[in-house]
């Protein structure tokens, strides 16, 4: 085998396990959502269980009831594990994009040359650039939304749970905009690409 045939087939070997990885990436992305929303779906269930079955002087949120301390605990442990997850759907995110930009750059290389007569006539991407790590309207990115939001909701109706009547709402507000913060200084960390070959 002659030194040009061994590069087409080492590009065309590239290109595919390029495509299978991108296949992975994003298959993992949507696996991670799913399993996130499955345990906030499971949790929320589990507190208004435990809500329902207390003894009825608890009710109407009784601050000093023991099962809406273990629902505000459990609200806390499903928030980190959510933040674990936007975190790391961010970070794929970074992977997917690294890895569509080289296919689609390897793409452009061999359509260049029109091979075969075939012009790319239904304009198959064919930009390295494209997609951007940070696209507000991605689908990935509304799975990300998605899972902030359950974030901030459960930040503050834990907050809202153990705090005082008095200062519950000004608390979670703060503890809102606390988490909000949050999630954007950790998924700005999360989204850079600091493995360039620049």
């Amino acid at each position: 085998m002659d030194i040009e045939e061994y590069n087409k087939e080492l590009i065309r070997s590239d290109f595919e396990q390029s495509m299978e990885m991108l296949r992975h990436y994003d298959t993992f992305h949507w696996d991670i959502t799913k399993f996130c929303v499955s345990q906030i779906l499971i949790v929320i269930g589990a507190c208004w269980y435990i809500y329902e079955k207390q003894d009825p002087s608890y009710k109407f949120f009784n601050f000093f009831g023991i099962s809406i301390s273990v629902i505000a605990i459990l609200l806390v442990v499903s928030g980190l594990f959510t933040l674990l997850c936007v975190l790391a759907l961010l970070r794929n995110r970074v992977y997917f994009c690294k890895m569509s930009n080289y296919v689609n750059e390897l793409r452009n290389n061999y359509l260049k040359n029109v091979p075969f007569g075939f012009s790319n006539q239904s304009k198959m991407w064919i930009n390295y650039k494209y997609p951007k790590r940070i696209d507000w309207i991605s689908t990935q990115f509304l799975s990300v939304y998605l899972l902030s939001l359950c974030l901030i909701f459960f930040a503050c109706t834990s907050t809202y749970m153990l705090v005082s009547k008095e200062c519950a709402l000004c608390m979670c507000i703060v503890v809102g905009l606390l988490t909000v913060g949050l999630i954007i200084v950790l998924g700005n960390i999360v989204c850079r690409d600091n493995h360039t070959t620049d």
